[in-house]
């Protein structure tokens, strides 16, 4: 059972808020008792550079050897570091930033009998945490909340979340002693959500072709400021990516980049990193096999997701490039 000085007064009231968890921003406890009361909850704890929503480890080295001695070492190296978790394929987080975003998220939970057992307030609105039926299919997915306040952010797989007591996160409802007890939501709730946000629901969408055929592109003029989004982008994925995701940057590439000579060299540049790297050979040909029209391309809205699930800020990787985020979904079904 855990502290009940987990929890600052004014919440402890809360009937709805258990006294056996999770941490608030004006708890006594500090960010390395914090980090280990979520690693007994359950989540994959994972460090941050402060205010950057940045892991400061590599995530699999550090996932690899997680325990409760690795975080007492870390932490007391590194006390300011902030909490997050990586979510997993079994747990789920709709991310709501606005007003209408929370009314809409509350509403479809209504909707299905569905109340959250851990609720965090942020910065900006509320994240529900949920557990994910075994064989639910989902996929992360993030919007521009000034463009459509009223979409729902999706975290779940390679995500990151932030947790607390990191700056602005706090617990506003926990009924769970640990993850495996958070409320569960199933295909049908989370179908719901995607077409919410005007999404083709998980199992429904238009996915790559295989290799053997022919694959995407968009014959668009690349920008300066796509190109140098789409380099500040690689810089933070893993060149061993499993083949889907390695053959999926490459078609990413060459939309963006209309297929040049340029693009190219990106993606040869950024496989080369890689320990799996066997030649210019291997990716000129898959290059190659990459053909403009395909109905369905994959792009900078592709892009953005596989950079969150690698742990970094898209939105920050915008204000650096000087790229537009409304522009980032505009000719693209996220795969």
């Amino acid at each position: 059972m855990l502290s009940a000085n987990f929890f600052p007064p004014v919440v402890a009231a809360n009937p709805t808020v258990s006294a056996a968890f999770p941490p608030l921003e004006s708890s006594k406890l500090s960010l390395r008792e914090a980090a280990l009361l979520w690693h007994q909850f359950g989540f994959s704890v994972i460090p941050l550079v402060p205010g950057q929503k940045v892991p400061s480890v590599k995530w699999d080295p550090w996932l690899k050897h997680l325990s409760r001695y690795a975080i007492n070492r870390y932490w007391r190296d590194f006390p300011r570091n902030e909490v997050g978790f990586v979510v997993g394929d079994d747990t789920i987080v709709f991310d709501a930033d606005s007003p209408a975003s929370i009314s809409a998220l509350e509403a479809i939970e209504a909707r299905f009998g569905l109340t959250p057992s851990l609720k965090v307030q942020t910065k900006k609105g509320e994240h529900h945490h949920f557990r994910l039926a075994a064989g639910a299919l989902a996929k992360s997915d993030a919007h521009c909340t000034e463009t459509y306040p009223e979409r729902i952010d999706v975290k779940t797989g390679r995500a990151l979340v932030i947790l607390p007591p990191s700056p602005g996160k706090y617990v506003l409802q926990c009924q769970a002693q640990t993850a495996i007890d958070l409320s569960e939501v199933g295909q049908d709730f989370v179908n719901a959500i995607a077409l919410h946000n005007g999404r083709t629901p998980p199992g429904q969408q238009v996915g790559l072709p295989e290799p053997h055929t022919q694959s995407q592109g968009n014959c668009d003029t690349p920008t300066e400021g796509s190109i140098r989004l789409l380099r500040l982008a690689l810089d933070r994925l893993d060149a061993d990516f499993g083949y889907d995701d390695w053959f999926k940057v490459c078609a990413i590439v060459f939309n963006v980049t209309g297929g040049s000579d340029e693009g190219y060299e990106i993606f040869d540049k950024w496989s080369s990193a890689g320990q799996k790297y066997k030649g210019a050979d291997e990716t000129l040909a898959k290059w190659r096999s990459c053909t403009h029209g395909h109905p369905h391309p994959v792009g900078m809205g592709t892009l953005a997701r596989l950079v969150e699930e690698a742990g970094y800020c898209w939105s920050t990787l915008l204000v650096i490039a000087e790229f537009s985020e409304v522009e980032t979904n505009a000719k693209e079904v996220i795969a």
